[in-house]
């Protein structure tokens, strides 16, 4: 028996992968497997982006005629290289889900191709639109983190590698970077510094710590806007600024109603600025610098500025102390320290360098320092007060004007405008003209 043999036929053969793991056909449950068919918590009118591969594991081409989704908010891009696909070759597609409110939406991805068996192959996908706590966006070498959700938080700002790291606490608080998956902040969020040319942090509502460590790498512009609620700034390490950047923590500029702040300068955390760089610190209540810390600049104006605001603060408080801190511009900026005590005991000093501290002006520029006592009925609110060894306000060849007012009410007492005491000082370098003003209370 003599016979001639047939060639043998092999049908185009598909699979489905999503994150290098098979998707089986007709696999209705998306994600057990980080198959990227769980495309996450997005945000409300952001989108993002799952990519799947299309393997023929055939030696005949795959011909993929469609791919399509039932819902439009899980949109479906082209297919990559474009069909057929070579035998034992590959090509992609995108899924792009696009969430217009909260909640869960669900879709069924069916390809048609023309594999007998699978030739309708299909699987399950889902997504679900969500509102974070916190946006962060990187766009524009720009870092810019803001609270929406208004909550009363810890933000803890650090360095982390060549990065910057922001942690909520409670980290049960969400964020999302760039419209990207909303993410708990138990994974803390980190935005790389490099090419970066400001950070700004918006606090917006509730009454919010927002805390800055130190960094290693230089930084760019900072600015903190406060919102409505009432916040505590605390910086807590060095931070050196690159040059002609700036800092910018006036948080009463921010809203109509900016609520109650403060500034905080832990011991020996030092902000550098340099070139005309400038640092801007304006809160409602106080302003403390610590010993050992400091806020420095050369030819950039240093302003500090507390309970300036139309209706003073209540409460018992100093309004900036420089307790073994510095003030300092070493170049041709200005210097300007504005603070008023608060209304409640004794000692409501309007700007108290105790310690060993000082407020120390440039060669070329001002240094001006105004301070008012608390309207108390407490005793001893003075304006100015200056004292203990190696305490100044002082020059390298500017200028030093100092104004005091004292404070107090009704029954209140000794409440000098200005008082220097205990080896304190009020000095100019050079030949910088020195004035004091002292107007009792």
């Amino acid at each position: 028996v003599t016979g001639t043999s047939c060639p043998t036929f092999e049908s185009p053969e598909i699979n489905v992968q999503g994150n290098l793991i098979d998707i089986a056909d007709g696999d209705a449950i998306p994600g057990p497997m980080d198959d990227h068919t769980d495309f996450g918590n997005i945000p409300v009118n952001g989108n993002f982006i799952r990519t799947f591969t299309i393997q023929n594991t055939s030696n005949e081409d795959l011909i993929v005629s469609s791919i399509t989704s039932d819902n439009a908010l899980f949109a479906v891009g082209a297919l990559t290289p474009a069909s057929p696909i070579p035998m034992n070759g590959s090509a992609t597609f995108a899924v792009t889900f696009s969430p217009v409110a909260t909640g869960l939406q669900t879709a069924t991805i069916t390809i048609g191709n023309d594999d007998i068996v699978e030739a309708v192959y299909y699987f399950a996908g889902k997504g679900t639109g969500a509102i974070p706590d916190y946006t962060i966006a990187t766009t524009g070498n720009a870092i810019v983190i803001t609270d929406l959700s208004g909550n009363s938080d810890v933000l803890d700002v650090s360095e982390n590698g060549s990065n910057i790291r922001f942690v909520a606490i409670p980290t049960t608080r969400t964020y999302t970077i760039n419209g990207g998956p909303v993410t708990a902040f138990t994974t803390p969020a980190n935005a790389a510094l490099a090419g970066a040319t400001s950070i700004t942090v918006y606090a917006e509502a509730g009454a919010d710590i927002i805390n800055f460590g130190g960094f290693t790498a230089n930084l760019p512009s900072l600015t903190v806007n406060g919102g409505t609620g009432d916040d505590a700034v605390n910086f807590n390490g060095d931070i050196t600024f690159i040059a002609n950047a700036n800092l910018d923590v006036d948080v009463q500029n921010d809203d109509f109603a900016p609520g109650v702040d403060r500034v905080v300068i832990a011991a020996n955390a030092n902000l550098v600025l340099s070139g005309t760089g400038t640092a801007t610190v304006n809160v409602s209540k106080d302003v403390v610098v610590n010993s050992g810390g400091s806020i420095e600049t050369v030819n950039g104006n240093l302003t500090v500025e507390s309970n300036q605001q139309g209706t003073p603060t209540a409460g018992d408080f100093l309004g900036v102390t420089v307790n073994g801190g510095l003030l300092r511009s070493t170049g041709s900026g200005t210097v300007s320290v504005k603070g008023k005590g608060g209304n409640t005991g004794d000692n409501q000093y309007g700007v108290a360098v105790t310690n060993g501290g000082d407020i120390i002006g440039g060669a070329g520029g001002q240094t001006i320092v105004e301070g008012t006592g608390g309207a108390s009925t407490g005793f001893s609110n003075y304006g100015v007060f200056v004292t203990n060894t190696n305490s100044s306000i002082t020059s390298l060849g500017g200028n030093v004007a100092v104004t005091g007012n004292g404070g107090g009410t009704n029954d209140s007492n000794t409440n000098p405008g200005v008082l220097v005491s205990d080896a304190g000082a009020i000095t100019a370098g050079g030949s910088g003209a020195v004035t004091v003003i002292g107007n009792g209370g």
